[in-house]
């Protein structure tokens, strides 16, 4: 007999509570060097993604969606994370800072050395602060 959906749901959400170790194992030890695995199966993501594009699958999913469901989770499991996510990542965020704050001050230092007199000098330092920002790869 099939359990029920909330015999169902109990029992995955209890057995991956237990399996959290095993996961956090799995993980610092895999079968496979996850980056080459996920390298070689570039071809069939891409053949899988154009697959569900064709048949508008991505959009009917989001079509069926309930706003409520999605702002509830956002705003409750989303918002615990967001910041301890962001703190995980503090390390990459300072490697990309290296990079990319002294292409931003270079720019800054030419849009503020721009004319800034009339409205058409103001849409020429937008532009070129646009312009420079996109061409610094920030996005």
């Amino acid at each position: 007999m099939v359990k029920s959906a909330t015999e169902w749901a109990e029992k995955q959400v209890r057995r991956s509570l237990e399996a959290a170790d095993d996961y956090a194992r799995g993980v610092q030890n895999p079968e496979r060097p996850w980056k080459e695995s996920t390298i070689k199966a570039d071809a069939k993501r891409k053949a899988n993604l154009a697959k569900a594009e064709s048949e508008g699958r991505w959009l009917k999913r989001i079509q069926s969606k309930d706003e409520g469901e999605w702002s509830r989770k956002a705003s409750t499991v989303g918002a615990r994370n967001y910041g301890p996510g962001v703190k995980d990542a503090e390390d990459k965020i300072k490697r990309f800072a290296e990079i990319q704050a002294p292409q931003v001050q270079a720019l800054q230092g030419k849009v503020h050395g721009m004319p800034d007199v009339s409205e058409d000098d103001r849409k020429n330092r937008l532009l070129a602060n646009f312009e420079g920002m996109k061409k610094t790869g920030y996005k």
